[in-house]
């Protein structure tokens, strides 16, 4: 990896302090991505973002569209980069292999365990919601305007306000043959278990 100007993540700094018109002061860096390098796993657009979203905190603002804008310039994928920028709101645990897969696409923001934030507080920036028992209710979506999909991990809608997802436009997506394979095993065993007790 370069230790001088053409590292990655210092071009995409600089393009944003560049086009913010704010005068880069002297920083020293140090980058962790943990992402695979050079097998397509987004890499390069994550550490593109987060040199991006350095010069907007230097400039003291949020990254917006205008952000986004920047960075699918830079990177000349805007699926690539936006994939990086879309915070994904997961209120419940689910699998780790599952948050791997998602953290490597995009920001993930626990609603549980040490690090769980309230969605109160990522709501105006949370476009996506991955929800297994978790309820996601009116006044949620509301509050969520950057919202773009809600999924639910399994299946049945009746924990999401899908007529208010819907007015927004927002799809309700589920995963009908997830759990398919599990639930005949439960049943096989309860139906085993009810033999041996008679």
């Amino acid at each position: 990896m370069p230790r001088d100007a053409s590292h990655l993540l210092l071009r995409a700094l600089r393009a944003a302090t560049d086009a913010l018109g704010v005068e880069l002061p002297g920083v020293e860096l140090r980058c962790v991505n943990r992402i695979p390098h050079a097998r397509g796993l987004g890499s390069s657009a994550a550490t593109i973002v987060s040199g991006i979203a350095a010069g907007y905190a230097l400039a003291g603002r949020e990254p917006d569209e205008s952000a986004l804008d920047l960075a699918a310039r830079f990177e000349g994928h805007a699926d690539n980069v936006a994939a990086s920028m879309v915070g994904v709101y997961v209120p419940r645990p689910v699998h780790p292999d599952a948050l791997e897969l998602l953290a490597g696409h995009g920001r993930v923001v626990p609603g549980y365990g040490d690090g769980a934030v309230p969605f109160e507080q990522v709501a105006d920036t949370v476009e996506a919601v991955l929800l297994r028992t978790a309820e996601l209710r009116a006044p949620s979506i509301d509050r969520a305007p950057r919202l773009r999909v809600i999924s639910r991990h399994g299946v049945g809608v009746d924990t999401v306000d899908v007529a208010v997802a819907t007015a927004r436009g927002i799809p309700v997506c589920v995963t009908p043959a997830a759990n398919t394979l599990a639930v005949a095993e439960h049943a096989v065993a309860l139906l085993l278990s009810a033999s041996r007790s008679e």
